[in-house]
């Protein structure tokens, strides 16, 4: 109920997937909702924005679990339920007892009644999540374990270390803690997630677990990750904020993503120049910033395909220049830059769909450059010389980190994008590898 108006579930369900989709849409509603600026003239460079962040995050939360939710109804309405994809998608639901996260899905779960345990308050959190991920492995959807789990994310809301960090198997996701910043995207369709001709051997006594890999590469050299954005991405300023404070405002959102992108596109042209030219190792970079193997299901169809050369023309102008450079061209007192075939309504358009993907793509990761020049993002906590594989029967490629002195023995750091070689993978020779 809102000021004494019933809406129904569907109508709550299908308004959050309209504002999931339509950045636009999303920023009228919270400035719609904005109170007014008290002081127009503050020099707090936060300025123009009309309420404070943690509203804000709460407004794009609530509406994310939203659609959260109405996905698990749809997939318990259609009988096909499972658990590891329950899991996979509401991993960033929060509850008291982590163990509840688990056991509350067991009752809308189709195949809950196949699992080897039962929920039970006697055990630890560390027996059930290892359970838990046991019968997982087990199913079609195995490689869903893996999605959330390894040592290279970093915490995504709250500031607080899981005490299971080191007492868990690398490849057990610890559904107590938010430690999945970096975490790449992946469909969410559960016919995408399955695999049915592949399975993993587990050792529950030495709590391995056994994947056939073939090795893409090592990481040699490594940028820090891109941090998050404290801004949000699709917010404009407040109507009554001054231009000096649109500017800083504009300036203060994007500084760490322009950072990100200069400075790992530069890496990019350092260190692949022996096997691509300049030109062409930056339209790659952009490719892997759009992570061109991947399409989000909440999107809106843009204007131009966004991993095009156009696309990045327009992102690079409005993403890295400051709003006055922008302000002349709007106002006609420069020549538009970007040609003829791409106007100036269609590039405003497609800039903010751009710089939102851009954020959804990049933000958690590290940008690396491999030993034979591959780019990759990475889980941000990786290192140099941890490998990036493919694993038979998986969809998105893996950073392992070899334990020392012992061939193909690791640690699941997390997944990845790799430039050019991204999805399932044929073909190659496989060799065993055992995570521990």
């Amino acid at each position: 109920m809102y000021k004494g108006i019933c809406l129904s579930w569907d109508t709550i369900a299908t308004l959050a997937v309209r504002l999931d989709k339509d950045v636009g849409t999303t920023a009228r509603l919270v400035k719609h909702l904005s109170p007014t600026v008290a002081n127009a003239e503050s020099s707090d460079p936060r300025v123009g924005l009309s309420l404070p962040m943690d509203t804000i995050r709460n407004i794009i939360t609530h509406w994310g679990n939203a659609i959260v939710i109405e996905d698990c109804r749809q997939l318990f309405r259609s009988g096909q339920s499972p658990l590891a994809i329950l899991l996979y998608t509401a991993i960033s639901f929060k509850s008291k007892d982590p163990r509840d996260k688990i056991f509350a899905l067991f009752g809308i779960s189709s195949d809950a009644q196949n699992a080897t345990f039962k929920p039970s308050y006697e055990d630890a959190n560390d027996l059930v999540f290892l359970k838990t991920a046991i019968f997982i492995l087990s199913t079609d959807y195995w490689f869903t374990i893996l999605l959330h789990a390894g040592c290279g994310y970093e915490r995504a809301i709250s500031g607080e270390s899981s005490a299971l960090q080191h007492a868990l198997p690398s490849w057990v996701p610890d559904y107590g803690s938010d430690d999945f910043l970096g975490a790449r995207t992946t469909p969410f369709s559960p016919g995408c997630l399955k695999n049915k001709d592949e399975r993993v051997n587990i050792d529950i006594d030495s709590r391995t677990i056994q994947l056939r890999c073939a090795v893409v590469d090592t990481i040699q050299h490594l940028y820090p990750r891109a941090k998050t954005i404290e801004y949000s991405t699709f917010l404009s300023p407040h109507p009554k904020a001054t231009f000096t404070q649109q500017r800083q405002y504009v300036r203060n959102m994007r500084s760490d993503g322009r950072q990100f992108y200069l400075q790992a596109r530069q890496l990019a042209r350092d260190h692949s120049i022996q096997r691509i030219a300049q030109v062409a190792a930056d339209q790659e970079f952009w490719e892997l910033c759009m992570d061109s193997d991947l399409h989000f299901y909440d999107e809106l169809t843009p204007p131009f395909p966004p991993f095009s050369l156009s696309a990045r023309k327009i992102f690079e102008f409005f993403y890295m220049k400051d709003l006055d450079e922008i302000m002349e061209v709007l106002t006609h007192r420069v020549k538009w830059p970007l040609g003829e075939d791409i106007t100036m309504d269609r590039a405003l358009e497609m800039e903010l769909f751009l710089s939102h993907r851009y954020h959804r793509c990049i933000v958690g990761k590290a940008f690396c450059v491999t030993s034979s020049g591959l780019m990759a993002l990475v889980p941000p906590l990786s290192k140099i010389g941890d490998t990036i594989v493919h694993v038979k029967g998986g969809y998105v490629p893996l950073v392992l980190r070899k334990k020392r002195f012992q061939p193909r023995i690791a640690e699941l750091v997390g997944t990845c994008s790799v430039s050019g070689i991204n999805g399932v993978c044929t073909g190659v020779n496989w060799e065993d590898w055992l995570l521990v």
